[in-house]
């Protein structure tokens, strides 16, 4: 950009070169042409830069919006508008203002951006009325069960069960196994969090292979007020003869739950 400006073209001038950068095949001239938009100030490119919103680049969008923020300009469309406030990290504002039009941005920064914006990107689809999530967002949350990073699978999970969609149910039941205690605990709130399907499904997972998972079903279970007698047979064979102790002692607590005749 700089070099462009040194060449003492007047302000129209510069915003015709700036803007035919834009289009550049090259994604950083383009993401330096919307910086240099942004520097100069002058709202007649929005539209132009509102165009880059839908950049195959995740580091020109990023730059995109933020250029049409610093402009003080609303993209022109709700889609628009809902990648703006995604790129720029307002994932409250997306959810509120743009309802069903946010979900696309946040899929997306779910599957390519970094571990903290997949983060926000997975509580920002927890947020959407069940109604508006559709079957897109519960698949980029199931996928994204299986992330690297435990940070996004506890998010996930927190997700899943907030929109409460039976399809989570298996998936949060694998995760009853997860290798992370975090993700473990989360997927069997969100397991209680579904409702009677959830229930049930730790009922079953008291019988998981894993320590883990039998431990994770069981504390789970302590949560339900009043507790799940059909669980108390499988509880007491957990509680008497399971080989580990976490397990015996989750339980011991999920027995402690139940109602006394």
């Amino acid at each position: 950009y700089a070099e462009w400006t040194s060449r003492g073209k007047d302000g129209d001038a510069e915003r015709a070169l700036l803007e035919a950068g834009l289009v550049d095949p090259d994604p950083i001239v383009r993401r330096t042409a919307a910086e240099g938009l942004a520097e100069l100030g002058d709202a007649g490119s929005a539209e132009a830069l509102a165009n880059l919103l839908s950049d195959a680049d995740p580091a020109v969008r990023r730059t995109a919006a933020r250029a049409l923020e610093d402009l003080n300009t609303a993209p022109p469309t709700t889609e628009a508008l809902a990648v703006q406030l995604v790129e720029t990290q307002k994932i409250a504002e997306a959810v509120n203002q743009c309802g069903a039009a946010a979900v696309p941005p946040l899929v997306r920064a779910l599957r390519q951006r970094q571990v903290s914006e997949q983060v926000s990107a997975a509580w920002g689809l927890g947020l959407l009325p069940p109604e508006l999530a559709g079957e897109e967002t519960v698949a980029a949350l199931i996928t994204a069960l299986r992330s690297d990073y435990p940070g996004v699978r506890v998010q996930v999970a927190e997700s899943l069960g907030r929109l409460g969609f039976e399809a989570a149910i298996e998936p949060l039941v694998t995760s009853l196994d997860d290798a992370d205690l975090d993700v473990r605990t989360e997927a069997g709130a969100a397991l209680l969090a579904i409702g009677e399907p959830g229930h049930l499904a730790l009922v079953a997972a008291l019988s998981a292979a894993t320590a883990e998972g039998r431990a994770a079903a069981a504390s789970a279970l302590a949560n339900i007020t009043g507790g799940r007698v059909e669980a108390e047979p499988q509880l007491v064979v957990l509680l008497s003869s399971d080989e580990d102790a976490g397990v015996r002692a989750a339980a011991a607590t999920a027995l402690a739950t139940l109602p006394t005749a």
